[in-house]
Protein backbone atom coordinates (compact mmCIF):
# COMPACT_ATOMS: atom_id res chain seq x y z
CA UNK A 1 0.00 0.00 0.00
CA UNK A 2 2.65 2.06 0.43
CA UNK A 3 4.36 2.37 -2.97
CA UNK A 4 0.94 4.20 -3.70
CA UNK A 5 1.75 6.77 -1.14
CA UNK A 6 4.94 7.25 -2.75
CA UNK A 7 4.36 6.68 -6.53
CA UNK A 8 1.33 9.72 -6.67
CA UNK A 9 3.43 12.76 -5.03
CA UNK A 10 6.04 11.67 -8.25
CA UNK A 11 3.28 13.80 -10.43
CA UNK A 12 4.46 11.39 -13.36
CA UNK A 13 1.65 11.33 -15.45
CA UNK A 14 3.43 8.05 -17.04
CA UNK A 15 2.33 6.21 -13.78
CA UNK A 16 -1.10 6.66 -14.10
CA UNK A 17 -1.59 3.74 -16.42
CA UNK A 18 0.33 1.54 -14.31
CA UNK A 19 -1.65 2.88 -10.87
CA UNK A 20 -5.15 1.45 -13.16
CA UNK A 21 -3.63 -1.40 -13.71
CA UNK A 22 -2.87 -2.17 -10.70
CA UNK A 23 -6.24 -0.73 -9.42
CA UNK A 24 -7.95 -3.03 -11.56
CA UNK A 25 -6.14 -6.21 -10.31
CA UNK A 26 -7.04 -5.01 -6.66
CA UNK A 27 -10.47 -4.77 -7.30
CA UNK A 28 -10.60 -8.47 -9.23
CA UNK A 29 -8.35 -10.16 -6.54
CA UNK A 30 -11.10 -8.73 -3.83
CA UNK A 31 -13.98 -10.10 -5.95
CA UNK A 32 -12.82 -12.97 -6.37
CA UNK A 33 -11.26 -13.69 -2.78
CA UNK A 34 -13.01 -16.71 -0.72
CA UNK A 35 -16.28 -15.11 0.96
CA UNK A 36 -14.43 -15.59 4.51
CA UNK A 37 -11.59 -13.44 3.41
CA UNK A 38 -11.66 -9.92 4.88
CA UNK A 39 -12.75 -7.17 1.96
CA UNK A 40 -11.67 -4.16 3.95
CA UNK A 41 -8.08 -4.78 3.31
CA UNK A 42 -8.42 -4.87 -0.16
CA UNK A 43 -10.61 -1.47 -0.05
CA UNK A 44 -7.77 0.25 1.90
CA UNK A 45 -5.37 -0.91 -0.76
CA UNK A 46 -7.72 0.68 -3.95
CA UNK A 47 -8.59 4.07 -1.57
CA UNK A 48 -4.83 4.35 -1.37
CA UNK A 49 -4.32 3.73 -5.38
CA UNK A 50 -7.28 5.73 -6.30
CA UNK A 51 -5.87 8.69 -4.09
CA UNK A 52 -2.41 8.42 -5.81
CA UNK A 53 -4.42 8.49 -9.22
CA UNK A 54 -5.63 11.91 -7.97
CA UNK A 55 -2.66 13.05 -7.04
CA UNK A 56 -1.95 12.38 -10.88
CA UNK A 57 -5.00 14.22 -11.75
CA UNK A 58 -6.00 10.62 -13.56
CA UNK A 59 -9.58 11.03 -12.97
CA UNK A 60 -10.90 9.50 -15.59
CA UNK A 61 -11.76 6.00 -14.95
CA UNK A 62 -10.39 4.26 -18.50
CA UNK A 63 -12.58 2.50 -20.36
CA UNK A 64 -11.14 -1.47 -19.85
CA UNK A 65 -12.21 -1.41 -16.32
CA UNK A 66 -15.69 -3.52 -15.88
CA UNK A 67 -16.11 -2.50 -11.84
CA UNK A 68 -19.16 -1.82 -10.68
CA UNK A 69 -20.66 1.77 -10.13
CA UNK A 70 -20.62 1.67 -6.53
CA UNK A 71 -16.41 1.24 -6.62
CA UNK A 72 -16.04 3.64 -9.30
CA UNK A 73 -18.16 6.15 -7.12
CA UNK A 74 -15.64 5.51 -3.89
CA UNK A 75 -12.57 5.61 -6.08
CA UNK A 76 -13.73 8.87 -7.35
CA UNK A 77 -14.29 10.59 -4.25
CA UNK A 78 -11.07 9.00 -3.22
CA UNK A 79 -9.69 10.91 -6.16
CA UNK A 80 -10.97 13.77 -5.34
CA UNK A 81 -9.57 14.10 -1.53
CA UNK A 82 -6.85 15.66 -3.32
CA UNK A 83 -8.16 18.62 -4.61
CA UNK A 84 -9.19 19.49 -1.08
CA UNK A 85 -5.77 18.88 0.21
Amino acid sequence: MHIADLRGPWKDPVLAPVLWEKLARVWQVERDAPAQEDPPKWWHYQDELAYALGQLGAFDVPTFLEVPAPSQRVWTVNMALVLLC
